[in-house]
């Protein structure tokens, strides 16, 4: 018997089927309705087909947010009066592909919001509430409240990217699916940068260096700035390959395909080519710990210590780079290294810190409710000794994760994954001393979609979702008797 008519039958019966188009339907009728607007007809039209799409296919709205958040320039998308930093098309995404997939979730029974991570996220930004709480009520350190009330939900913003695999991501193919899309954003990421290198493509600096909310601008030549790709900031693009080089250098050795291994060691090389254009001297020295913890974790002692010492090394065969470098070497007390931090962030993070050594002073409320070019100093001045306390916590049971499933057997993708991200993390701390990376949106939303598609992975190793192509597990697994992370 013909299975054909048995698989359209499963089609129209899923539950999922109806409710698309549903929707799609009142959305055709709205758009219809406005049809003597062409622009937002056009609009109107367009948001339906996606919302049909993203409830009939969740996974669409999680390749659309792996490879929007890297690639797309942080250009304004609603201006926020007396703050530097707008809503991004990313915010709105993510908030809309959020609400979509929870819908679906909820539809289908599906929803999981508790995981190993979700106590530590939730103190985390209740502590930043309190401290705003305190800061408004006692300090009056607060100037602009719209601003820090913003600055707040952010937070948890960027924790919710976690939650888009974690209800999305239902079967191994679409765990898969998930980490090449991400590999191939990663590649685009550098081919952009080697276009804007030799001024075919601009920059968009959103660093905020001259009053502007975003600067465009061509590059003059090759090495003539330093490289930002589709970032804000050439530390902000550090930051990235921080996180992701890691994960597709451990892709890449639990790979057996050769063709694999050809393409994403392309892509590796791409990437430490731009992170040198970048002269970012944190990121080069945070890289280099991520990637000795990763092969050290894969087995690969030897290469790890070699890696640690080449990696920093090779950056003074690029000239800008060299000049940065033995500048620090020379006088690391110069206002480009640590003069001028010292002078300016830090001292006005050390001064919220001793008038609340608790809580701070509150969120957006230190060097003109801008970074202080140190993730604990930021931390210190804006949450005090408890916030930087929970941040700690929540870092370390992060870690504490991804170095436990480094360690499972089954799936090598899952594994590989989860040493990378161990290593990023690892990294991303290092970098923390004189950048916060964890708060810059881009790298943010990536660090922590990716901690979500690692806890979709050990959900399906742990056989607490619909799986296909589960891979076999041994009886003395971890996963396999159901044991919590």
């Amino acid at each position: 018997m013909s299975t054909v008519p048995q698989v359209v039958a499963l089609r129209r019966n899923d539950e999922s089927f109806w409710p698309a188009l549903f929707l799609g339907a009142i959305g055709v009728g709205v758009a219809l309705a406005l049809v003597e607007r062409p622009v937002l007809f056009v609009y109107v039209a367009a948001a339906t087909v996606l919302l049909a799409l993203a409830f009939r296919y969740p996974i669409s709205l999680l390749i659309i947010f792996t490879l929007l958040v890297p690639l797309i320039p942080k250009l304004p998308l609603i201006p926020i009066g007396g703050y530097m930093v707008p809503i991004r098309t990313e915010d709105v995404f993510l908030a809309f592909a959020l609400g979509v997939i929870t819908l679906r979730s909820l539809w289908d029974h599906h929803f999981r919001l508790p995981n190993p991570l979700t106590r530590g996220m939730l103190i985390f930004f209740g502590v930043q509430g309190l401290s705003l709480g305190f800061a408004l009520c006692f300090l009056g350190t607060i100037s602009e409240v719209d601003v820090a009330v913003l600055y707040w939900i952010r937070t948890l913003e960027y924790f919710s990217a976690s939650l888009l695999c974690l209800l999305a991501v239902r079967t191994w193919k679409q765990f898969r699916i998930v980490l090449a899309v991400f590999a191939a954003s990663v590649f685009l990421v550098g081919v952009y940068g080697v276009l804007q290198e030799l001024s075919l493509v601009p920059a968009f600096n959103a660093m905020h260096q001259t009053g502007e909310i975003v600067a465009v601008y061509f590059f003059h030549g090759f090495q003539s700035d330093r490289l930002l790709s589709t970032f804000a900031g050439a530390y902000d693009l550090g930051a990235f390959y921080v996180i992701a080089v890691p994960i597709l250098v451990a892709w890449l050795l639990s790979s057996r395909s050769s063709y694999t291994k050809a393409a994403l060691g392309s892509i590796v090389g791409l990437s430490v080519f731009c992170l040198y254009l970048t002269f970012a001297r944190a990121p080069l020295f945070g890289l280099a710990a991520a990637l000795l913890i990763t092969f050290w974790l894969l087995g690969r002692r030897r290469a790890a210590i070699i890696l640690a010492y080449v990696l920093p090394y090779s950056a003074f065969l690029v000239p800008d780079f060299r000049q940065r470098l033995e500048g620090l070497i020379n006088n690391p007390a110069g206002f480009q290294n640590f003069g001028g931090r010292i002078a300016e962030g830090w001292h006005s993070a050390l001064e919220g810190f001793f008038r609340s050594p608790l809580l701070g002073t509150g969120p957006a409320s230190l060097y003109y409710g801008m970074g202080v070019d140190s993730l604990y100093l930021l931390l210190l001045g804006s949450f005090g000794l408890v916030g930087l306390v929970a941040f700690v916590l929540l870092a370390y049971r992060v870690l504490r994760v991804e170095l436990r499933l480094s360690d499972v057997p089954g799936d090598r993708l899952l594994r590989g994954l989860a040493a990378g991200l161990a290593g990023g993390t690892v990294g991303m701390l290092f970098i923390g001393i004189t950048q916060e990376a964890f708060f810059s949106s881009k790298d943010a939303m990536v660090f922590w979609f990716l901690v979500g598609l690692l806890l979709a992975g050990a959900s399906l190793a742990n056989g607490k979702a619909v799986t296909r192509n589960r891979p076999s597990m041994t009886p003395n697994s971890k996963f396999a008797c159901g044991a919590t992370l």
